[in-house]
């Protein structure tokens, strides 16, 4: 990857409500597709590329990252449940059990794919795998462009 310069922005608010200060200065942005989705339909924002390795299903016609020859970059959004240390075993058990089999609730699933989500649910060792890989990952990144905390 090449040394870039990059900068952070705080933004006041997010809204998804159509709130036209969201979309009139903008340049560049990384969201979810959820948050922009009604400004993308406006065509008051122009979607460039799905930050993974594949299109997005609602999207065809935009590349993803990988079709764009960034194949060494994963971006994604990702939710996690986490439990306090010391959880008795039991109670972890019955928790990933049933994080496990949620994609068999079609209702669910339904609610997923409108708001863009791709649920993929991992077990706690392939998650704590993908968090580490996560941290390597972007401490790269950070490295690379040389970001730093922004000035308050």
């Amino acid at each position: 990857m090449a040394a870039q310069r990059a900068r952070s922005i705080r933004l006041k608010q997010q809204r998804n409500d159509g709130d036209e200060k969201n979309c009139e200065q903008i340049h560049l942005a990384v969201s979810s597709v959820a948050a922009v989705k009604q400004f993308i339909s406006q065509g008051r924002l122009r979607p460039l590329a799905a930050v993974g390795m594949t299109r997005l299903e609602g999207y065809p016609n935009v590349p993803s990252l990988a079709d764009n020859g960034l194949k060494d970059v994963t971006v994604y959004g990702w939710f996690g449940v986490f439990a306090p240390a010391g959880m008795p075993r039991e109670l972890i058990d019955r928790i990933v059990n049933a994080h496990m089999n949620i994609r068999n609730d079609a209702a669910y699933m339904q609610k997923m794919k409108e708001l863009d989500f791709d649920p993929t649910p991992l077990g706690p060792a392939e998650f704590a795998r993908e968090i580490e890989a996560h941290r390597a990952q972007w401490k790269t990144v950070i490295k690379a462009i040389r970001l730093g905390a922004p000035k308050p």
